[in-house]
């Protein structure tokens, strides 16, 4: 089923309606073995054939790729997550339309390394990676990361920092874990600072 995948991808065959019947049968026949051998997630996960929005096909293998799931839209009140949204990779909304094949699709999906469009995934996964690779191209002096992105990368973690403070409870306790993992990636990275956010207001110093 592999095999034939990557034929698919090769021949530039591979749609977003082909990727969902090829996950179905992929997803059967590993089932019958007990699942995706570690070595077969590894080789699906340097295969080109997930279809992407906006089109083309990609791996994670080249960067991370997101699926967005009724869930993650609560990530879209956050503080520019739009604008931060523009620059993932982001899994063609049609491979999750039809509901019989909604499950099997999305186990292929995380076999192959895709992961949820949380607002903390994100953040720790691709905003501070990010800012990382933007503050190490200010010293070379080549920039890869507009002043606009960067204050909209700050906005988010700062919305997303905020999020929950003051509340009590298992969640709360689940958010305040999230929180310190990213203080921690923070402190541990040289990141550019942004003073100001552009409405005006503080930002991290």
């Amino acid at each position: 089923a592999l095999k034939l995948g990557k034929a698919l991808a090769t021949a530039g065959r591979l749609t977003p309606t082909l990727f969902r019947q090829w996950a179905v049968l992929l997803y059967r026949a590993a089932g019958k073995r007990g699942g995706l051998s570690r070595a077969s997630k590894a080789e699906l996960r340097g295969l080109s054939v997930i279809p992407l929005a906006g089109g083309g096909l990609g791996c994670v293998d080249d960067a991370p790729i997101y699926v967005f799931q009724q869930s993650d839209q609560k990530a879209a009140t956050l503080d520019c997550f739009d604008t931060v949204k523009e620059k993932l990779r982001i899994v063609d909304a049609s491979l999750l339309a039809a509901a019989p094949a909604r499950p099997m699709v999305l186990s292929v999906l995380r076999d192959a390394g895709v992961v949820d469009a949380s607002p903390d995934t994100v953040v720790t996964q691709h905003v501070i990676p990010a800012l990382v690779e933007a503050a190490s191209d200010r010293s070379s002096k080549e920039a890869t990361c507009d002043r606009s992105t960067v204050i909209a990368y700050w906005r988010l973690i700062r919305a997303l920092l905020a999020k929950g403070e003051g509340r009590r409870g298992l969640q709360a306790k689940v958010e305040r874990g999230k929180r310190e993992e990213i203080i921690k990636l923070l402190r541990d990275a040289a990141v550019p600072v942004c003073v100001r956010a552009a409405d005006g207001k503080k930002g991290f110093e």
